[in-house]
């Protein structure tokens, strides 16, 4: 008794001293979690987010009635024509604030070395209570003019450090001696009006009272103009800075600094700056209800959730309630660590849970199968054969039913699996292999085959096998899933037609034969039913597929029995054609198939015709690969395809090198558009950089680099055939199958863009002015030399990279248009025409991006035209009216190119907001040769005017042509007869002059 009670009293010390170590070991990695947040600055981010929440959440509080704000902003200062560094411009403004007697002025401006005004400036301040702004620079202060400083009533610090977000969430009181600007304000208004001023931290935590939209705030025009009433800043704190330099808030992404001291001083005034808690007195309290929330760990699992959500739920309010008492309390970093701990004790209770069961099913498993599996003992030295009951129950028959011999066993196992089982039992036992095993099939009770797996050990005496033990197990429902998933492998569920797989299956055989035998040839027919989507879409998917039933079982029928029929895809056949003996042959056996399947389908109450079209590849010695010759066979039935419906066409090694082509073209075009991008991004950094007088962290950057938006350059995709082959089968049809192209490398900054823009002026007909450009692509190919927009258009448009290629264009375009109007001011109502491709006009968010792009080139609105074809306005004109509204919203003009030459409903016409009508070219060359062609310009010219839109005429290449167009009122002209489209240097020379 006193061992047992022993032996339980050491059961239960380790049992407990597990469950130490596994709180020890919870806290170890969650410190470890916590330290390194911190380490990568995580943690911190993290407390600075939730900071600038907390705000947010409490919503804004109001500036002390003492505080007033005068902005030297933009708009103020083109109306005064000073500079915002001007010693006059403050002078003006301190006497003018004087004259309502505040009872402090701060300048939140540092007046750097000496300058001839000073002496003005020093005569207005010493006149007021003026404090100075003070900062340092390499520990020697840059305001340096004593005749300032001995003005000023006080000086005051602006040194501040921001947090990596850039917001600055607190100021040093105290800096070389020198208070902070606003706590200098504060000690001058105490002395001026006897209000108490609490005394302040050494580092003052600053509490956001509201957004810059919510203060009180005056420009310096409206102060110097006289426009405001003298009780605005009477016994006030007036606070005066520029706008120009910006910060952010929690309020604002980019607030003026004097906000920062507005929002010190009234910190002060209300004695309410925030107070922060020491992490040591927070990480103590969190300690302490970690331990009290350690002693629950032998909970139930759920309650051990609710305590640790509980607890961390309660720190968060707990922050939040000090928050609103002014208090920071550290919150994102205390909730990992409550979290973390509490999840990590049920993540290792989890694992320790899931190995014990992992044990336990291992034995149970184990106990299973000795009773699940039927257990034989074979004596060789008595050729006595035990079976076990279950062994019996396995084949249907009782305990008593069979004896103790061998041939219970043998006799039942099925004539094609005896000779295997007996092989395999012998090399065992002769040595040859570690152990018996063996699948065969025993015949049951009932007369049918049962499934089985064997296995046996034998005892060894003397070098001799004495008896052979083993089990059995029936396999019979794995043999059927593998039965089934070899059906479902080779064979096509619908149609119990050979699939993909097993068509490939026979044609590596047929090329095999190839290999062995120079004479044997054979053919591959891969049909393609025409308009089967539409057979689908109007009957049904149930019609649909009786109809695929149809088609194989009138192919099997037709053919003979020697030949494969196979299903490849959705409404693809193929037909593997053997013993050829020329290529006639094939033809006209296609030929005879698609005849064949002319004859009509009965489906129920309906009467279904089909056609197909067929593409056909014959055998050669060079076809190694099954995928080739489908490959091939698919492209000559796309090529055929392609050439009307019912067509039949052989494949030539012709139109692989044309698709190799079409692709080459396609992969370049890729590679040229990446390059675009990338240099597009590069001269938009430093163009704006030289052109600007703005920092460049303060420039507008693109939501979405150039990284993203090459990765959704598109990549046409296999839609209908086998993916071993869609990457070889030509993309004729790219809606049904193209080819998967990988995104090409990103280029290196030294590689010069193939695309180029090209900009053909626009002229005024009646003075001969240059008023805006037509932006032309142009591509520079590295090995065909230039190439013009005809040669890859349209094959843009088929792959889907025209997207890419018009937003690069259009932010090209808009950015060229930006820094012309910066460098040439004085041609600031030059516009930009782009055109819009159909695919772009289809997209929902096609404004917004619009709207983007003009942010990122900060170009007006105005000065962009967007042209459309007359056929993407007109085929759904009821559709597109809204979209059209919303351009014009943003301030873009419209216009409509080539007008004339597509169909125009006219009476859409008025209701879409264009601004231009584009007469095309065709009309305006035959303009003095045919008096039809005069009289539609003229009328164009009328029901332009009368909808209010002004003309352009395309392709003016004669004098003759520009004064008739002249004479008839149209306003301007584009073509050869002006200008050829000039690249960027010539046209930035045109301009120049």
């Amino acid at each position: 008794m006193r061992i047992f009670e022993r032996q339980s009293g050491w059961k239960l010390s380790l049992q407990s001293l597990g469950h130490y170590w596994q709180r020890v070991l919870a806290l170890i990695l969650a410190t470890l979690l916590i330290l390194s947040l911190q380490q990568l600055g995580w943690g911190e981010a993290l407390e600075n987010q939730l900071y600038s929440s907390f705000f947010h959440w409490r919503g804004a509080l109001p500036l002390d009635q003492s505080v007033a704000i005068v902005e030297v902003d933009q708009a103020s200062l083109r109306q005064l024509q000073m500079s915002p560094w001007s010693r006059s411009l403050y002078r003006q403004l301190v006497d003018r604030l004087g004259e309502a007697n505040p009872a402090v002025i701060a300048l939140d401006q540092l007046f750097e070395g000496v300058d001839p005004e000073d002496l003005e400036l020093a005569t207005a301040i010493a006149q007021q209570r003026v404090v100075l702004a003070q900062a340092w620079k390499s520990s020697q202060p840059l305001l340096t003019s004593p005749t300032l400083t001995q003005a000023a009533t006080a000086l005051g610090h602006i040194e501040q450090t921001a947090d990596p977000d850039g917001l600055v969430r607190s100021v040093t009181a105290t800096v070389n001696h020198l208070p902070a600007l606003g706590l200098a304000a504060i000690q001058v208004y105490a002395t001026y009006t006897g209000r108490p001023i609490r005394p302040v931290q050494p580092q003052i935590w600053l509490n956001w009272e509201n957004a810059i939209q919510q203060a009180a705030h005056y420009s310096a025009a409206e102060v110097l103009q006289g426009q405001l009433p003298p009780q605005q800043f009477r016994n006030k704190i007036v606070l005066v800075g520029s706008t120009l330099n910006r910060q952010p808030t929690p309020f604002d992404a980019a607030s003026p600094a004097i906000y920062f001291q507005a929002t010190l001083v009234s910190n002060l005034l209300q004695q309410d700056p925030l107070i922060r808690i020491s992490r040591f007195k927070a990480a103590l309290v969190l300690l302490l209800l970690t331990l009290v929330a350690l002693s629950g760990a032998r909970w139930h699992w759920q309650q051990q959730i609710w305590l640790w959500v509980s607890l961390g739920v309660a720190w968060a309010g707990l922050s939040w309630l000090a928050f609103r008492a002014n208090l920071w309390l550290p919150v994102a970093l205390p909730l990992i660590w409550l979290l973390s701990v509490g999840g990590l004790l049920l993540l290792i209770r989890f694992v320790t849970t899931f190995f014990e069961l992992r044990q336990n099913a291992t034995r149970y498993t184990l106990m299973t199968q000795g009773f699940n599996e039927g257990v034989w003992d074979w004596d060789l030295k008595t050729n006595r054969f035990y079976i076990s009951p279950r062994w019996k129950q396995m084949i249907g028959y009782s305990e008593a039913a069979l004896s103790d011999q061998p041939q219970e066993w043998f006799d039942r196992v099925h004539p094609l699996d005896r000779a295997a089982l007996d092989a395999a039992i012998t090399d065992y036992l002769a040595g040859r292999g570690s152990h018996f095993e063996q699948e065969y099939r025993l015949r049951h009770e009932d007369g049918s085959y049962r499934w089985m797996q064997g296995r046996g050990l034998a005892v060894f005496k003397v070098g001799k096998a004495k008896r052979l033990v083993g089990s059995q197990v029936d396999i019979t429902a794995q043999k059927q899933a593998e039965e089934e998933l070899w059906r479902s492998t080779f064979f096509d569920r619908l149609t119990e037609l050979p699939s993909w797989t097993g068509f490939v299956d026979h044609l590596q055989q047929a090329i095999d034969q190839v290999q062995q035998d120079a004479q044997f040839r054979f053919a591959i027919l891969w049909l393609d039913l025409d308009q089967f989507k539409l057979v689908n879409h109007s009957l049904g998917n149930s019609l649909g597929d009786r109809l695929l039933v149809a088609i194989a079982q009138r192919l099997k029928t037709f053919l003979p029995a020697s030949e494969i029929v196979a299903r490849l895809g959705e409404d693809e056949f193929a037909v593997l054609l053997r013993q050829i003996q020329d290529r006639d042959e094939v033809i006209r056996v296609a030929e005879q198939i698609q005849q064949e399947l002319t004859r009509p389908f009965n489906l129920e109450e309906h009467e279904v015709f089909v056609t197909v079209s067929v593409g056909i590849a014959l055998s050669a010695p060079y076809y190694a690969e099954p995928e080739h010759l489908l490959r091939d066979a698919g492209t000559a039935m796309y090529r055929a395809k392609a050439m009307g419906r019912a067509s039949c066409l052989v494949f030539e090694r012709s139109m692989r090198t044309g698709m190799l082509v079409k692709l080459r073209l396609e992969s370049d075009l890729r590679r040229a558009i990446a390059q675009g991008m990338a240099q597009g991004e590069r001269q938009a950094g430093e163009s704006l950089s030289s052109v600007t007088d703005l920092p460049v962290t303060d420039l507008p950057v693109a939501d979405r680099g150039f990284d993203a938006e090459f990765a959704e350059l598109p990549s046409t995709l296999s839609n209908g055939a086998h993916p071993q082959v869609s990457s070889a089968i030509s993309s004729s049809r790219s809606d049904e199958l193209n080819l998967r192209l990988e995104a090409p490398p990103t280029p290196s900054p030294e590689q010069y863009p193939e695309l180029e823009l090209y900009y053909q002026p626009i002229v005024r007909l009646s003075t001969g002015q240059v008023t805006g450009f037509e932006a032309l692509v142009r591509w520079q190919h590295a090995q065909q030399g230039l190439l013009f927009p005809s040669r890859f258009i349209s094959m843009a448009e088929e792959t889907g990279l025209i997207i890419p290629l018009s937003w690069w264009i259009l932010r090209t375009a808009c950015r060229q248009m930006s820094q012309w109007r910066q460098l040439f001011p004085e041609n600031a109502a030059l516009t930009m025409s782009v055109n819009l491709s159909s695919k772009q006009f289809s997209m929902t968010n096609l404004a917004e991006q619009i709207h983007q792009i003009l942010q990122e080139s900060q170009l007006e609105p105005t000065s962009l035209k967007l042209e459309l074809t007359e056929s993407m306005v007109m085929e759904n004109a009821a559709s597109v009216v809204d979209m059209l509204y919303q351009l014009r919203a943003l301030g873009i003009r419209l216009a409509i190119d080539d007008f004339g030459t597509g169909y125009s409903s006219l009476s859409y016409l008025p209701r879409f907001p264009l601004t231009t009508l584009k007469i095309d070219r065709s009309f305006v060359e035959k303009i003095g040769d045919c008096n039809d062609n005069l009289e539609i310009v003229r009328t164009i010219l009328a029901l332009a005017h009368n909808l209010r839109m002004d003309v352009v005429a395309e392709g003016v290449e004669t004098e003759a042509q520009a004064t008739r167009l002249r004479e008839m009122g149209c306003e301007y002209g584009q073509g050869f007869f002006f200008y050829k489209p000039l690249n960027v240097e010539a046209a930035t020379q045109l301009l120049a002059k």
